[in-house]
């Protein structure tokens, strides 16, 4: 997540509304996102 700047749940939102498989991101990429964000008590 670092990576991708995200400290919070709204960037987590503003990310995957542009990155989610159904929009066309990878979903390897997704998946890691969202379990970075998980561990990192953002979801």
């Amino acid at each position: 997540m670092e990576k991708h700047k995200i400290t919070d749940k709204k960037e987590l939102r503003n990310w995957l509304k542009k990155n989610h498989p159904d929009k066309g991101g990878d979903r390897e990429e997704c998946s890691n996102v969202m379990s970075a964000a998980q561990s990192n008590g953002l979801i």
